[in-house]
Parts: structure tokens; sequence; C-alpha cells
């Protein structure tokens, strides 16, 4: 095992460090997800290198989608059988796979090839950097850094926003690989979890990633309790209907698989993919669609940063509940511009509307219902199921984003472009409901306590913990907060 010795720099301060290492890939991935909105106007012109037909444009969009379905066979196995550590490493040299494969293509179904390997690459990392950033971050820290892979990805759809309607299509890609290649060098120095490496009785590696990530004084105590955490939630063989088995597993699957469907249900991966057709459609000749997108994809970015912080500070569930209200809002009011202009009313003064619209999205839809169901996934399940039970949760966002797309086009081909926003608006609005009244709060507390909670019923009053599950946990509380993460 290859561990880069920084251990006297690196330790809890430095964590974010590697998180940003981890998570740096998902600029890839950004880039990919928000690649078709600059692109596919400009692939559509006679004088695109890659010639493509305008039915083709939605399974440009859904091959990176569809490679994502692919790609659950392998993380689940990956994560398990080879660590976090190399899964990510895997899904960084599929991603410059793809990039290489889109900078030669010449005809569409090239193109698509291309996506589709991205798609692989990106489920293998979308699934396994949010579970090595959760096993190896402090709980108080947990929010703000889990949100680092989104951080990123956003940043790399700002940087596609920004490039892609100015430079060679193969440039961009030249560029994507590049990302893949500074990822790839600089994490395969990087520790694996412990949490990992306990699982498979590795403890003096364990031991030696442990002392890297922490600057414990109690390092033996905390490694100590970290065994013991990881025996008592490995007890059971990791298998799959393992998932299905206890009360807390199947609630954290429902949580999971429901919150990542509405998520791609408030319109998220459909705008990202169709901003700037959106708004070349909709806007007056002339109007700086290129600039819009860049200010929208850079308020992406900073809400998506904010949400971590707001998520440990206020709260999962309350920021879910009021993040999906706010959604609904703005989207019902995209909708009723977009009516208006469908009709033929020409509405001059009424254009700061779409935009202002579309701003206000991007802050509310992050700081909460854009990243949350993404990041509690991994707070969610015990060790031995994690896996499975993010990869459940990676399997409803694909599908969701997947069908999200189908149905927008489908609607805005045979009925109009403000019908699909009025479906979000809608979806959104259900969403908040749904938080209201089935979402627990999962904040400031370690994995057991999640575990606990989840097991102790419905009713908030039934959430409250018994006795022995206090006595237990601080007993545990010297070491328990880092132990958990």
């Amino acid at each position: 095992m290859v561990v880069c010795d920084i251990s006297r720099i690196c330790s809890r301060k430095y964590v974010l460090n590697l998180d940003i290492l981890g998570a740096l890939i998902a600029l890839s991935d950004g880039m990919q997800l928000g690649w078709s909105s600059p692109m596919v106007p400009r692939l559509l012109l006679p004088s695109s290198p890659v010639p493509i037909r305008k039915s083709e444009v939605v399974w440009i969009e859904n091959a990176y989608l569809l490679g994502g379905l692919v790609g659950l066979w392998f993380t689940v196995y990956l994560s398990n059988k080879i660590g976090r550590k190399g899964a990510i490493l895997v899904g960084g040299c599929q991603s410059l796979l793809a990039w290489t494969i889109m900078s030669l293509s010449r005809d569409s179904w090239v193109l698509m090839l291309g996506r589709f390997i991205a798609g692989i690459g990106a489920d293998i990392n979308y699934v396994t950097t949010p579970m090595y950033i959760a096993e190896i971050t402090h709980q108080s820290r947990r929010g703000r850094l889990g949100c680092t892979v989104f951080v990123m990805m956003h940043i790399g759809t700002f940087l596609v926003y920004v490039i892609g309607p100015h430079i060679p299509i193969v440039t961009t890609s030249v560029i994507g690989a590049a990302v893949c290649v500074i990822q790839l060098l600089t994490f395969s120095v990087m520790p694996e979890s412990p949490y990992y490496l306990i699982m498979k009785g590795h403890d003096k590696e364990a031991k030696d990633c442990l002392r890297i990530l922490r600057d414990s004084a109690n390092l033996e105590e905390e490694f100590d309790a970290m065994r013991d955490a990881v025996k008592e939630e490995t007890t059971s063989p990791r298998r799959l209907r393992d998932l299905f088995q206890s009360k807390s597993n199947r609630k954290g699957l429902l949580l999971t698989v429901v919150l990542n469907i509405l998520q791609d249900f408030t319109g998220c991966t459909v705008i990202v993919m169709n901003l700037h057709t959106i708004l070349s459609e909709f806007s007056p000749v002339g109007a700086p669609v290129a600039i819009i997108g860049i200010v929208f994809s850079i308020v992406l970015v900073i809400s998506c940063a904010t949400a971590g912080y707001l998520m440990d500070v206020v709260g999962r569930r309350k920021l879910l509940i009021v993040s999906c209200f706010l959604t609904s809002i703005n989207l019902f009011a995209i909708a009723a511009y977009l009516t208006v202009n469908i009709t033929g009313i020409f509405t001059p003064h009424l254009e700061w509307v779409e935009y202002a619209s579309l701003i206000i999205y991007a802050i509310v839809q992050q700081n909460g219902v854009g990243v949350i169901p993404n990041v509690i996934p991994a707070e969610l399940f015990p060790t031995n199921v994690r896996a499975y039970g993010c990869t459940a949760g990676d399997a409803s966002f694909i599908i969701g984003s997947a069908l999200s797309i189908f149905l927008y086009h489908f609607i805005v081909k045979y009925v109009g472009m403000d019908v699909p926003f009025y479906m979000f608006a809608i979806c959104s609005l259900f969403a908040g409901i749904f938080s209201i009244f089935v979402v627990p709060e999962t904040t400031g507390k370690t994995l057991y306590e999640i575990q606990t909670m989840l097991n102790a019923g419905g009713s908030r009053r039934k959430r409250m913990y018994t006795s022995e599950s206090k006595r237990k946990l601080n007993s545990n509380s010297p070491c328990e907060s880092d132990v958990d993460n």
C-alpha cells in the first residue's frame, strides 16, 4: 500500500485538502453534465465538426445518464473490493478515456459512446467519493466537506459554460482530460479510508491512515473505538438483502430513493443540460445568453458551497423543507413567464422575471434540495450496507434524471416548454411536504446515533434515544465523533 508520508502536516485541519483531491474528478463530471448546454447549439449548426440531428439531442444528453446505470454494477463491487480510494481512481481512468474518445469523435454515435463511458466513471465517483468523505471526516464538518464533490461538480459546469461557446469542441475535451490526469496523479498517494481497512482486517494500515487524518493525542483509544464500531456494524454479512432486513435500513432506503427522484423533478438536470437552449428560445434576439449561463453557474457554485455550511448550522431537514417550497415558487414563476411568451404576447418589461427567477432558483435549489439528497445517504446506512445504500440513491438519481430529460423533450415537442416547469414546480411542492412528515434530522449526530434514531420509529417522540442508547453513546464520547467518520 502506497501512502504519502505527510503525517506531520496532514492532520485534522488538512482533511479538507484530502476531500478536494478526492472530489477533483467531480470537476470533470460537472463538465460532462453541463457539456450539452453550450455544445448542442453548436453541434446542430451546418459547420459542426460532428454533425447531429435534433432527434439525437435527447440521446446525447441521456447517454451520460445511461452510462451511470451501467456503472451501478461496478460501484458496489469496486468500493468493497478495492476500497474507496481505489474505486475513485478507477472512475478517474474511465473519465479520462471518455474525454479521449470525445476528442477524436467525428460521428454522433462516437460522441454518445464517450458520454456513455463518462457516465460509468461519474457513477463510481458519485457514490464512492461522498462515502470516502463521510468515513474520514468529523461529524461537525461532515455536511460542509460532504458538499465538496458537488461544489467541484458545479465548478466543472461553470468551466464548460465559460469556455464551451468560444473554443473548439475538441479543446474542451482536452481540458477535461487534463483535469482527470491531475486528479489521478495527486489522489493516488492519498490514504485509504480507515473504516474500509478495518473492515478488511488491515489494522496496521488503518492505524497509519488514522495517524495521517487525525492530530488526536488519544490515537490508540480512538482506533480501538473505531474498530469496535466497525465490528458491531459488520457482524452481519454484506449482502444486498441486508438492506431490507432491518427497520433502519428500510427507512433509510425509502428516504434515499424518494428524495433523489424528487430532486431530479425539481428540474436541476434538465436546466443544467439545456440552459442555453431554454434562454435562446425565449429571450430577445441579441440577449446575452452566454453571460447569463455563466452567472447561473457561478451562483450554483456559491450556493452549493454555502449549503454545506448551512446544513451544519441550520440543519439538513429544516434547510430541505425551506428549499423545496422556495424552489417551487420560482419554478412557477419561470413557467408563468414561458406561458406568456408562448401566447405570443411581447412583454419586454417582464423579461427580467425569467433571468431573476433562474438565478433565485439556483440559490434556493442548491441550498437544500439540490444537495441534501446526495449527502444524507452516506449518513443513513451502517458500514456493512453503506455501499449498497449509496448505490441505491445513485440509481434513483440517474433513473429520475433520465426520466426527467425524456419527459422534458417529449413535452416540449408536443405540448410546450412551459408545461415541464409547471410539473417541476408541483414536484418541488410535494418534496417539501414529504420532508415535513418523513425526513428526520441528522445534523450533528454520529452515524451510530442516526441508526438508533431510524430504528426508534417514525414519530418525533419515538426518535428520542433510549437510555441504553444514550449510555452507550456517552461511553464512547471521547472519540465517537471521529470514529463514525
